[in-house]
């Protein structure tokens, strides 16, 4: 008796019928983990948004094996503070149906990114519930490349801070059309650390205020944020370190900050500096 084994299929270019920002059902079975509960729950499968790049699509699985996607939570409205690639973890993004065109708000997280073998994919014809609009594929692709431009701060650092994060925010809104930049200056690269517990992060915080402001204009809020790190953290005396150290915390103008300095430190972004004005003006990243 003949035994016939089945010849491999051939690896060709474009097998993958994917473009960067289509937003695809996928079965649960082709990725690792998913946040189920956050995830379209009306359908078995998973909605996500392909984030590869085209090129990358295109090639051969033998010369890029993988796709990469985000899984997809729909959300009531957008949050400021994740979109225009304020956020390097997270982005909101509004996409329509593709019946219909009415808009749904969405949210990506970057941790959640999966890749998927192309061989899983070859020639599969994909659902396509929604679509994203050219505005909202170039906001993604932004989003995407300032991961690395700039890297994410710590997870444990974001842990600590979001103790003070809705305060800090709303201090710096009163001073929204005065500032330029924000920047976070860690101490020996602690800005790339897991600090482990009872190690504090040592910060010092600098506002960039623009020309025609003094220093005497930003006084008030220097004093009131080095007053909010020091009521939420500086009150773990004895054995603990508190977790989040205050160095210095002051506003310098625009003229007087070196181009050094910028570098030095983890540019902050929040939804009232560098989009006040309509159309939106450039963001400093640096």
């Amino acid at each position: 008796m003949s035994k016939t084994t089945e010849k491999p299929r051939e690896e060709r270019r474009a097998q993958v019928r994917l473009k960067q920002g289509d937003i695809i059902e996928l079965t649960p079975a082709l990725l690792s983990s998913a946040p189920l509960s956050k995830i379209k729950q009306s359908t078995r499968d998973l909605l996500t948004i392909v984030v590869s790049h085209d090129c990358d699509i295109e090639a051969a699985a033998k010369t890029d094996s993988q796709i990469e996607i985000i899984p997809i939570e729909l959300i009531s409205k957008l949050s400021p503070r994740n979109t225009h690639t304020r956020n390097a973890r997270t982005l909101d993004l509004e996409i329509q149906e593709s019946t219909g065109a009415r808009p749904q708000p969405i949210r990506i997280v970057a941790s959640q990114k999966q890749s998927i073998h192309k061989k899983d994919l070859w020639d599969k014809e994909f659902i396509h519930p929604y679509i994203l609009a050219p505005e909202n594929l170039i906001e993604l692709t932004d989003w995407l490349s300032s991961r690395y431009r700039r890297a994410a701060l710590p997870e444990e650092f974001g842990a600590r801070f979001k103790k003070i994060d809705e305060d800090f925010w709303d201090l710096v809104q009163e001073y929204n059309h005065d500032l330029l930049a924000i920047l976070f200056i860690f101490d020996e690269g602690q800005e790339k650390k897991e600090c482990a517990k009872g190690e504090p992060y040592t910060l010092s915080i600098s506002f960039v205020f623009r020309k025609g402001k003094t220093k005497t204009d930003l006084d008030p809020l220097t004093e009131k944020l080095c007053a909010l790190f020091e009521s939420n953290y500086d009150g773990q005396s004895g054995k603990n370190a508190p977790e989040i150290e205050i160095r210095q915390c002051l506003a310098i103008s625009e003229s007087d900050i070196t181009l050094e300095a910028y570098r030095a430190g983890v540019y902050m972004r929040s939804e009232w500096i560098s989009y006040g004005t309509d159309p939106r003006g450039p963001v400093i990243s640096l």
